[in-house]
């Protein structure tokens, strides 16, 4: 609990709420799903492939939630770009 409040203190000291904080783990996390179900499932999945997935995944969504906000924003990269509904959007379904 101490390390939660630790980490909240700082997040909202650096402005960042937790509707940001839930959609960018969408990207960070999303990513690993499709590898992880098919590892469970698919008995030709190879750990490199599910590796390779979701990292592949997760650098995606990156690119696309950064490359949305730049682009929308003319060429602004702040929390509070990132924060916005589209550009977060696209790095969820890209991951």
């Amino acid at each position: 609990a101490l390390l939660s409040g630790i980490i909240a203190t700082i997040l909202k000291d650096l402005g960042i709420g937790l509707g940001w904080t839930y959609m960018m783990m969408g990207c960070c996390i999303g990513c690993a799903v499709a590898p992880i179900t098919f590892a469970l499932i698919w008995k030709d999945c190879t750990a490199t492939g599910a590796i390779v997935g979701a990292w592949g995944g997760m650098i995606s969504a990156f690119i696309g939630w950064f490359s949305f906000a730049f682009a929308a924003n003319d060429g602004v990269i702040t929390v509070a770009t990132l924060g916005q509904d589209y550009p977060l959007v696209t790095g969820n379904l890209l991951s």
